[in-house]
């Protein structure tokens, strides 16, 4: 496998193959996208020039079409992790490891089957309507913290508040909010294959803490049959799921899934409604459209942009014959805005509705929290718009954080504001 620190080396000079013995144009590096101010020409020429072809730098086959990206996920020939490397070697041992061992979405086989019908039918079953009352005094005690007057302000905003709510349904007091977003924050370092060695203590550190509160609050779960962990358990127990080491470390995961991706898909929606301001005022006049304009934005620009896959036997896709043991990176973004998916791909659209999205995975690799994510989307723009005016978004300025798959921006105020 190619070195990690090649992955955003900007001397990175690639050329695309469509079979490993013929070369194609100069492309650009396909791991530094993610964070590219648009990005979204270049997935268009990737596409063009090959919808699966072979990146000799990278070590990587690469699949850009809506088609290849849908046919390898619905494949068992293609797995999340290395057969002989299920662990990542940075994290091998340690409290981390653990929780990642356990993960339904970085696992394969029957055994994890059962775990993740219990994690969807769980999640499915979170009744927001429910919860609005709650997530609004939430909203209330957070603005507080995070009046949204600054950049600095909206950048911590759209980190915690997703986290925050999370944690709130899961049981932790108002008064450990702001601890159980740091504790995520330093987990999620770890998961990066750039992770300094003491981002991978503070990893182990977190996962400590979170499993250690996490077995204290399923405990205490069963005093409130009707909170979200009593009914979890209560669907574990009924598919015969009993191993709460593994409750606890997808639990965790659902912390750390929801920190990155949920803030990027709202961060991304706050870029969305600065590039196009009719939508704003369409949003403010209808906000029920709130809804159809999140799940646009997660197919448009959405906060994972790619994943990986790793090949278990020989097989042929789109007239390429892939080696067992080769990986494959999918462009979830390029596949988005494929014309074979999505009828006029390029533009924003509220209505649509054969919306094709790959931001969630597909298939048996379907994200158990899609639906959170939208609705956590959902309700923290409509408190953003509510609390911002046209003019203070137009002040807004953003770049994106370095990473090979996410899409989160960082907001800073214009020059031209900065020096009033």
């Amino acid at each position: 496998m190619v070195s990690e620190l090649l992955l955003l080396d900007k001397s990175y000079t690639g050329t695309l193959q469509v079979s490993k013995d013929v070369p194609m144009p100069t492309i650009e590096n396909p791991l530094t996208l993610a964070s590219h101010a648009n990005p979204y020409p270049h997935y268009r020429a990737l596409r063009d020039l090959a919808a699966l072809g072979y990146d000799p730098e990278l070590k990587l086959w690469i699949a850009s079409s809506a088609e290849v990206v849908q046919a390898i996920l619905s494949s068992e020939v293609f797995v999340v992790r290395p057969p002989a490397d299920k662990i990542p070697s940075n994290i091998r041992s340690g409290n981390a490891a653990e929780v990642f061992g356990y993960l339904v979405r970085m696992n394969e086989g029957v055994q994890h089957h059962i775990p993740k019908q219990v994690l969807q039918t769980s999640l499915r079953n979170i009744n927001f309507s429910q919860h609005q009352s709650a997530a609004k005094e939430l909203f209330q005690r957070l603005a507080g913290n995070f009046p949204l007057q600054s950049s600095a302000h909206i950048n911590a905003w759209q980190m915690a508040f997703p986290v925050s709510l999370v944690a709130h349904l899961c049981g932790f007091s108002d008064d450990d909010l702001a601890q159980v977003v740091d504790w995520t924050r330093d987990f999620v370092a770890c998961l990066s294959p750039l992770s300094t060695d003491e981002q991978i203590q503070n990893a182990h550190a977190a996962a400590r803490e979170l499993q250690t509160y996490f077995m204290e609050l399923l405990r205490m779960s069963t005093a409130s049959p009707l909170s979200f962990l009593a009914r979890l358990q209560a669907e574990a127990e009924s598919k015969g799921w009993h191993n709460s080491d593994a409750i606890i470390a997808n639990l965790i995961g659902l912390l750390s899934q929801t920190y990155e991706a949920t803030a990027g898909l709202i961060g991304n929606s706050i870029v969305t409604l600065h590039t196009q301001p009719q939508l704003r005022e369409q949003l403010v006049a209808q906000p029920e459209r709130i809804t159809d304009f999140i799940a646009e934005v997660a197919r448009y620009d959405p906060p994972v942009q790619n994943t990986r896959r790793f090949v278990t036997q020989d097989i042929e896709i789109a007239g390429q014959l892939l080696r067992a043991d080769e990986a494959v990176l999918m462009l979830l973004a390029a596949a988005n805005r494929d014309p074979q998916a999505n009828r006029n791909p390029e533009t924003f659209q509220l209505q649509r509705n054969d919306r094709y999205s790959f931001t969630f995975s597909h298939a048996r690799h379907q994200c158990p929290g899609q639906a959170l994510a939208l609705s956590i989307s959902a309700l923290a723009l409509s408190h953003v718009i509510s609390h911002s005016t046209a003019e203070r978004w137009q002040a807004l300025e953003w770049q994106y954080r370095p990473s090979l798959n996410g899409r989160i921006p960082l907001f800073h105020e214009s020059n031209t504001t900065e020096g009033k």
